[in-house]
């Protein structure tokens, strides 16, 4: 190793952390403007997931939708804006069930911890600990699908394999980034 590879070295650690930084920048502008911040995490392999930043203060838990690939990003959203709205107008106590007339119905979960560090990451480095409250939005039957792991109980990737990828190096023969959709039961 000489000096040009512990110069590339270097700068890559200054650009990682300059954007790590950036997007901690970004979290804490948007909590101060909104009261929560929105991370998606998508592009490359399945789930998808969304998790909520600085609701942890004022309600006492962060909520994730991980999965839900049926739904578009606005969806979510607007999803997240209407529960958060939700939860201001009722004290911080998440419904059971959620209705939502263009959305459909949602139930909550609490999630297990061990899920925390491999979903919530954003939040995680925001609040420096994993050991908070987490409630996973999870989709009526009528928009259930495949890629919603169920969070309520422990991170198992033979149970979830949807979700070994959060875990294990990519293993399959076709790429990580690649998507299925049908519509057989």
């Amino acid at each position: 190793m000489g000096p040009q590879f512990v110069k590339l070295a270097i700068k890559n650690y200054i650009e990682k952390m300059t954007r790590k930084d950036s997007h901690m920048d970004t979290i804490n502008i948007h909590i101060k403007k909104f009261g929560f911040h929105l991370c998606f995490a998508s592009g490359g392999a399945t789930p998808r997931c969304v998790h909520s930043v600085g609701l942890l203060e004022n309600f006492g838990f962060e909520l994730v939708f991980p999965g839900g690939i049926f739904f578009l990003k606005d969806q979510v959203q607007f999803l997240f804006k209407k529960v958060i709205e939700y939860l201001k107008m009722n004290n911080g106590e998440p419904p059971f069930n959620f209705f939502n007339k263009s959305l459909g119905e949602f139930t909550f979960k609490k999630a297990h911890d061990s899920w925390t560090t491999y979903l919530l990451k954003s939040a995680v480095t925001y609040h420096k600990r994993s050991d908070f409250t987490v409630l996973q939005i999870v989709p009526g039957e009528e928009h259930f699908t495949k890629d919603t792991p169920d969070l309520s109980l422990p991170f198992n990737t033979t149970r979830e394999p949807i979700c070994k990828c959060l875990k294990d190096e990519w293993s399959y023969y076709f790429p990580k980034n690649s998507s299925v959709v049908t519509n057989f039961d």
